[in-house]
């Protein structure tokens, strides 16, 4: 899973940020930890995009 922040300061109180969660879409695996190899379950949430505006006083 592929994750990523950026930010941008626009002023000194006001900034914009980018962040990215499972940014490749990659499925999550969960293995039996009984039975060695054993797929348990996969799921695919998908990426997950938040931006925004930042400001402080």
């Amino acid at each position: 899973m592929l994750s990523s922040s950026v930010s941008h300061q626009l002023t000194q109180h006001t900034s914009l940020f980018l962040t990215g969660r499972n940014m490749l879409n990659a499925p999550i695996a969960t293995y039996r930890r009984d039975l060695a190899g054993y797929l348990q379950q996969k799921n695919k949430y998908g990426s997950n995009w938040t931006f925004g505006v930042k400001g402080t006083y």
